[in-house]
């Protein structure tokens, strides 16, 4: 079922997939930058399988939701947004353990929201979160982004390396001609808040006491595989995994191991229901 949720600024596009069967968790998922909730199809056709109700919804600036394409220029609104889609699917489905699944920037985005606002949930699953920006960005540019933010917002300061997405050339190539898929530069503004986001993250860790697994493959270039150990380390949680994939790039679900990857997933979630 898609629908329309209509926040007081934007427009979000939003789906549920129903569970086969009574749904015995809710699990939402939160996907990353320039890319939209459409590319979790079978993750989502995973789960409900397994008797999850599933939900999900484009990011402000991405995919079919409102907003300028992958423009970031108010981090809180990000989170507000989620808090929003949180709480909907709370009071519509009462009483259902709920879990998130994030990838990329959507783990920062709920790394941020869990920590600052601590709502009730029964877990927390991060694919590759962007808890720290990738060491292939230069020392020089990670210093002059807030000035470029400032005052060029929208210059194109970058560009994301497709190729290092996944393994699979099948995925890449997917990746590169899916029209809802942003394959503009990230702009000034967008690295700018991004960045910051990041730079909070260590001061957070010892406040992050929700149940997680934090999974990570030894080869992603994107973000930075130290920062989900030292997540794992670092955290207050008493329920907490980290699980890291040996040779595997940035997007575990989309990874010619995807099948390994979901079923650790699965189970993780299935022992907390």
């Amino acid at each position: 079922m898609t629908t329309d949720l209509a926040l007081r600024d934007i427009t979000l596009r939003s789906h549920i997939w129903d569970a086969r069967g009574k749904p015995k968790g809710i699990v939402m998922i939160v996907h990353g930058i320039a890319e939209h909730m459409g590319r979790y199809e079978h993750v989502a056709q995973h789960l409900r399988a397994n008797g999850f109700l599933v939900a999900s919804y484009d990011q402000r600036g991405h995919g079919k939701s409102g907003g300028e394409r992958a423009y970031i220029d108010d981090w809180d609104q990000y989170l507000d947004d989620l808090k929003v889609w949180h709480k909907h699917l709370q009071v519509a489905y009462t009483g259902l353990p709920f879990f998130f699944f994030s990838h990329s920037l959507g783990g920062l985005v709920v790394f941020h929201y869990l920590v600052r606002d601590e709502p009730d949930i029964d877990g927390a699953v991060f694919s590759a979160p962007a808890l720290k920006v990738s060491e292939d960005i230069s020392p020089f540019l990670q210093k002059i982004a807030p000035l470029l933010g400032r005052l060029f917002p929208k210059l194109k300061a970058m560009k994301i390396n497709v190729q290092h997405i996944s393994r699979d050339p099948q995925v890449v190539a997917d990746y590169v001609n899916d029209p809802l898929v942003y394959s503009g530069g990230i702009y000034a503004k967008t690295g700018a808040v991004v960045l910051t986001a990041t730079k909070q993250v260590a001061g957070l860790l010892a406040r992050f006491q929700a149940p997680f697994l934090v999974m990570q493959g030894s080869n992603d270039k994107l973000t930075d595989p130290a920062a989900s150990e030292a997540f794992y380390r670092e955290a207050t949680s008493s329920d907490k995994q980290f699980r890291e994939f040996p040779g595997l790039y940035h997007e575990l679900v989309n990874e010619p191991e995807k099948d390994k990857v979901l079923k650790i997933v699965t189970d993780w979630l299935n022992a907390r229901i």
